[in-house]
This record gives structure tokens, sequence and C-alpha cells, in this order.
């Protein structure tokens, strides 16, 4: 009993010293969130990468994306941008309204470009991406809670269909360099 113990102990702590978990949200494009982020079944381009690379072999034809940047910023986000190019931040009673005046909206912003070749069968592409989360709090003494992330990494992927097309199997290899920061920031 004490050896059975022992070793599911070593095996918990090696196991929680190795686990990994998938980026939250790493890349979605405008086509499948129009459609809800139900793109697994239906993957037929190069967002199959993100989604479902046995997609790749129902790409009908060749396709390349050289500038394809997207942005996005929720409605306070844009408010806050036009009000922040009229503060002056060495001034911290302006910072301190500035925050104020946002306290507890959920601002966003996300920039991407996604340069890709696609074809029946393969798909290869860049990706880099910036998020950013800012959550202003506390009316006494204003804080922001700033969540940021960019990535850029290398994506390819392969897929094929097999039995009259009935089976399809795809894999992507990916290589992503992240970097994050979460910090608290005061006026």
């Amino acid at each position: 009993m004490k050896r059975w113990a022992i070793w599911t102990a070593c095996f918990l702590l090696g196991a929680s010293a190795a686990s990994a978990r998938e980026l939250p949200r790493y890349f979605q494009a405008v086509r499948p969130l129009g459609m809800g982020g139900a793109f697994t079944a239906v993957a037929d381009d190069e967002n199959a990468l993100f989604y479902n690379p046995a997609g790749l072999d129902k790409v009908e034809h060749w396709g390349m994306g050289l500038v394809n940047p997207l942005f996005e910023a929720g409605e306070k986000g844009v408010d806050l941008y036009r009000d922040a190019r009229d503060t002056d931040f060495n001034e911290t009673t302006e910072v301190t309204d500035l925050l104020r005046d946002y306290i507890g909206e959920y601002l966003h912003y996300r920039a991407a470009v996604f340069p890709h070749f696609v074809r029946h069968r393969f798909a290869l592409g860049v990706l880099g991406q910036v998020n950013v989360n800012v959550q202003p709090h506390n009316v006494a003494f204003p804080e922001a809670d700033v969540d940021a992330a960019a990535t850029v990494g290398g994506h390819l992927g392969l897929g094929w269909g097999f039995f009259e097309n009935k089976l399809r199997i795809g894999g992507a290899v990916k290589y992503v360099k992240a970097y994050r920061l979460q910090e608290v920031y005061t006026a």
C-alpha cells in the first residue's frame, strides 16, 4: 500500500510539472466567427489550420493572402483611445479622471495578420497577433488591469481523404512564440 501511494504521488507530481495547455482562443478569423465558431466540420480554407486540418482535403482551389490585416476593438475601447489622445499622462489627475470614466467597462483590442498559402491538402501560414484587454476599477484609487498577449507562429497543415472521402485525416505542425503581460497599473 505504501509503495502504491509513493508511485501515485511521483506520477502526479511529474504529470503536473509536465502539464501544458492550449492558448485560450489562439486565433479566430472572421469567417469562423460569423458561423458562431462552428467551423470544425466545414473547415475548407486556410482557417482549417486552427480548427480541423483534415478539412484541407476539401480545398478545391489554391489561394493565398499576403496582406490581410484584422483589427477589432470594442465600442468603449475606441472611446478610450480617443479620450487617451487628449490626456496628459504626466498629470496624475488627468489619468485618474480618464480611468474613472471607464470603471466597470471591459475594453478589448486585437490586431492580427495571417499571410498564408493554401491548396488542396496543404496549407502554410505565419500568424502574428496582439490581444489587449483592459479593465479599469476602484473608484477611490483607480487602477487598470491589463492583460496583453502577443504571439507569432509558423503553421503547416496537411489533410487527406480516404474511402471516397468518407474518412479525412489531417494534421498540423505549429511553432508558436508567445509573450504575455498581466499587470495592474495605477494613476
